[in-house]
């Protein structure tokens, strides 16, 4: 929860070495977390750019660089493929749920949650959950 400190660090870590494609990601999630949207979004299509064999985490990370813009139509896109491409990764699931209701889609939303809870009983307990989704 030091989102400063971890952007100072993110920062120097692409001083010591630009071509670091999962430091753009991880950049990515924290400017999203702080609500930075365009700059997250930017942050991942850098990391895209330079990892062409990106990992479903580059795709919910757009997802939620748009999620922070309020674009939520395009956020749960990017939400969508993320369970397309792993239909066991939790944060894409969490954050499929988030943008329903954000969309104020609530009987969609209950839906959602109801896979979510079919596919992770105690995803609320994950270390992933308390301490990167729930914020």
């Amino acid at each position: 929860h030091q989102i400063e400190a971890a952007a100072d660090q993110i920062v120097r870590s692409l001083e010591l070495e630009p071509n670091f494609a999962d430091a753009y990601l991880w950049q990515s999630l924290i400017l999203s977390t702080a609500k930075n949207g365009q700059a997250a979004q930017s942050a991942i299509q850098e990391g895209f750019r330079r990892n062409p064999n990106y990992s479903v985490t580059y795709i919910f990370a757009l997802g939620r660089a748009l999620f922070a813009m309020h674009d939520y139509e395009a956020a749960f896109e990017q939400f969508e493929r993320s369970i397309e491409r792993n239909p066991n990764f939790l944060p894409g699931r969490v954050y499929r749920v988030f943008t329903l209701e954000a969309l104020g889609q609530a009987d969609a939303a209950r839906q959602a949650r109801t896979e979510l809870e079919a596919t992770h009983p105690r995803y609320e307990q994950s270390a992933g959950y308390r301490y990167f989704l729930s914020e």
